[in-house]
């Protein structure tokens, strides 16, 4: 196993878990939550990889230096509370493999000393659905790996003004989580657009964006999939640009 991991990767470093501990060995001392962080990485990052066929070892990503962590791997850096949020928003939101810090962080929508003060005790409970990690949007998922759930049906509605210009997009896709969703959302129209996407389980033909991007026939293949009546694979965007006269 480690030999095939240094093979990916020459700059991993691994201790074999095999063999015995050694007197030259780093010796950590953390403590039982900071361990617990770097389990919950471990399971999301593994459960995220089965869930979307991502042909990467998930040993070899945690022990992988990233720009996520400013160069540090996964297994050193997720013992720290802020580094523990932005693999868990890279996994929960979808958005690849390695990220800049800064842009997910600004998708957490809080600074960092403002989230370190909260108390940890917050995260007890949580639930995949209605957590919220920072204040950016809400119903990002914190912990994906602890719940599954069947493919269902979300829609997000886009509306951003760009200055001389008002976009206005569309999307409705299956997905297992309100976080795959918005993760898929931003690949579509762009992280600045997520900030301001209207994203919801189901899809509400009444809405007037709705119905003026959405053509008819579609709409109805879009509530037969939210009641379970067509294919798992139905996904739908629409988008449009209004040019303002300067």
């Amino acid at each position: 196993m480690t030999a095939d991991l240094r093979k990916t990767n020459p700059n991993v470093t691994v201790e074999d878990p095999l063999e015995h501990d050694r007197p030259e060995d780093s010796v950590l001392m953390i403590s039982r939550r900071a361990l617990c962080r770097v389990a919950y990485v471990a399971a999301e990052t593994a459960s995220r990889f089965e869930r979307e066929g991502i042909e990467v070892d998930p040993m070899a990503w945690m022990l992988t230096p990233r720009a996520l962590f400013d160069g540090a791997s996964a297994l050193d850096a997720c013992v720290a509370r802020t580094d523990f949020t932005r693999a868990i928003l890279l996994h929960g939101l979808s958005l690849g493999l390695d990220a800049s810090p800064d842009a997910i962080d600004a998708l957490g929508g809080d600074d960092d000393d403002d989230f370190d003060a909260e108390a940890d005790s917050d995260l007890e409970g949580a639930d995949d659905d209605d957590f919220l990690v920072g204040g950016g949007y809400a119903g990002a998922p914190a912990f994906s790996a602890l719940h599954r759930h069947e493919p269902r049906l979300f829609s997000a509605t886009v509306d951003v003004d760009r200055g001389g210009s008002i976009r206005h997009g569309f999307h409705a896709s299956m997905a297992r989580s309100i976080g795959e969703f918005r993760g898929r959302v931003a690949s579509i129209f762009g992280y600045d657009a997520l900030q301001d996407a209207v994203c919801s389980e189901g899809i509400n033909p009444s809405v007037r964006m709705v119905e003026g991007l959405v053509a008819p026939d579609l709409l109805e293949t879009l509530v037969a999939a939210e009641l379970g009546r067509v294919g798992r694979g139905v996904a739908v965007t629409a988008e449009r640009v209004v040019e303002l006269d300067a």
